[in-house]
């Protein structure tokens, strides 16, 4: 899907970008999913943009730091 009037013609290095994000398979990591749950938990009183914030805070302070070897660069 290619939107021309916004963003004009893509260079074939991002079209190959582009073609490699979207055929890459989503997945869940289950530490991520443990912590937003648990804040969520933790904040069902406040308002949801409160949730999400305190979601993302609580993933970013306690998620174990991994990198994964990709072959796009």
């Amino acid at each position: 899907m290619e939107n021309v009037e916004h963003f004009g013609t893509l260079t074939e290095r991002m079209k190959e970008f582009r073609e490699e994000v979207l055929d890459e398979k989503p997945y869940i990591d289950a530490q991520r999913a443990i912590l937003a749950t648990l804040a969520y938990k933790e904040n069902l009183n406040q308002p949801r943009v409160m949730v999400r914030a305190k979601m993302l805070e609580k993933v970013l302070d306690n998620m174990s730091i991994y990198i994964l070897k990709t072959n796009l660069f």
